[in-house]
Parts: structure tokens; C-alpha cells; sequence
């Protein structure tokens, strides 16, 4: 227990060669530490060339207290780290999975405009079959970063099904202008939530979408 903490000059020294260095200096152990003094201790072996100072007993000075203090201080901030932490990660992994989610949703609509496009502008003779496969393979195109396939009407992505590719035949435009026009539409439905791009964090559920549908018609030229 450290009682106090005097110098030189409130001990008074001894003569020695390091007489004059000795004066309002901290008194302390060998170990650097500060020197225990209390009632009854009167020689004191200081860290400075083996010189003896002799005084009389200083006033006690306990600090157990602001020793305490210090520990419950180093456990204070253990605890607002273990309860703010998860919180931060949290908001990061939740920043990083909305945000690859959006540039997901890009690529989709992005896709399904290309897919009918495809199919919209291939030439009159081409069979309803034919224009399926070209929109097919635009929109496996337009997915193949994300390793996501357009094979028989359904989306998949590693061997597993993961949403539908519906692609029409030429049909009556939706909203047409033009009496007797006709288009191609392609429609993407992603079941994100089952099947995230990105590895789940407990809590992100709530703020990304159950799934991503798009749609896009293109006019048969």
C-alpha cells in the first residue's frame, strides 16, 4: 500500500557526492517507484548512487481510493465497449449488405430490360423458341457477375433455385399507342432474403426486401 510520496527537501539529506541532484527530488525505490513512507520509518535507501537520506516519519497519505477509482474506470469502459460494439458492427455489416442489395436490384432491372430487348428485336422469322433462348441468354448475361442464370424460367445461382425468369411471347403492348403493336416482356423475380449475396448478420432481415421483382416490355420491331 503507498502511504506518501515526499522529496528530498522535505526529508532533508545527508552530505553526499550527489548532494546538490538530491534536492527537491521524488524519493523512489530501485524499481522507479515512488518510496513508502509512514510513521516510523527514518532511513531510506534512494535509486541515486547508493545515498542514504534520514528524516523524520512523514504524514501518512493513503490512496486506496483513487487506486480503486482507476480499476473501476478500466471496467466502466469494458463494459460500454462489450454493450456498444455489437451496435457498430451491426450498423457497418447493415451499410455494407443494403448497399450491395441496391447495386443488386440495378443489375436486375438492368437485365430484364436487356432480355426483352433481345427478343424484341430479332427478326421477323424467328420462332417464339428462338426469341426465349436470346432473352435467356441477355439476361444470364446481365447476371453472370453475380453468378445468377436464366435456364428454363427460373432463375438459379449455384445449382439452386433462387427466383423465376418469366419471358413472354409477343403479345398486345400494355398502354400501346399503336393499335396492333406488340411486345416481349421479361420479368425477374429474386428471392433475396432466402438467398442473400452476401453471408447473413443476425438483425439484417428486417431492412432487406423479401424479394426483388422487375419487369421490363420491349416492342417487337
Amino acid at each position: 500500500m503507498v502511504l506518501g510520496h515526499l522529496t528530498s527537501r522535505q526529508l532533508g539529506e545527508r552530505p553526499s557526492p550527489f548532494g546538490p541532484y538530491l534536492r527537491d527530488l521524488p524519493l523512489v525505490d530501485p524499481g522507479g517507484r515512488p518510496i513508502v513512507t509512514a510513521f516510523g520509518f527514518r532511513t531510506i535507501r534512494c535509486a541515486w548512487g547508493g545515498a542514504r537520506v534520514v528524516g523524520e516519519g512523514a504524514r501518512p497519505v493513503k490512496t486506496q481510493g483513487r487506486v480503486a477509482g482507476h480499476r473501476h474506470g478500466r471496467g466502466a469502459a469494458a463494459v460500454e465497449l462489450a454493450l456498444v460494439l455489437p451496435l457498430l458492427c451491426l450498423l457497418l455489416f447493415g451499410i455494407i449488405s443494403y448497399g450491395y442489395m441496391l447495386s443488386f436490384r440495378q443489375a436486375i432491372s438492368q437485365a430484364s430490360a436487356e432480355g426483352a430487348r433481345a427478343a424484341a428485336v430479332a427478326p421477323g422469322a424467328t420462332s417464339s423458341t428462338d426469341r426465349l433462348a436470346r432473352a435467356e441468354q441477355a439476361v444470364t448475361s446481365g447476371l453472370g457477375t453475380y453468378g445468377i442464370s436464366c435456364v428454363n424460367g427460373v432463375l438459379r445461382r449455384d445449382g439452386a433455385t433462387v427466383g423465376t425468369c418469366s419471358i413472354s411471347s409477343p403479345q398486345a403492348c400494355s398502354g400501346a399507342a399503336v393499335a396492333g403493336s406488340r411486345c416481349v416482356k421479361v420479368t425477374l423475380d429474386y428471392r433475396y432474403r432466402d438467398h442473400s449475396l452476401l453471408p447473413s448478420f443476425p438483425g439484417l432481415g428486417i431492412v432487406l426486401p423479401s424479394s426483388l421483382t422487375y419487369g421490363s416490355e420491349a416492342e417487337v420491331s
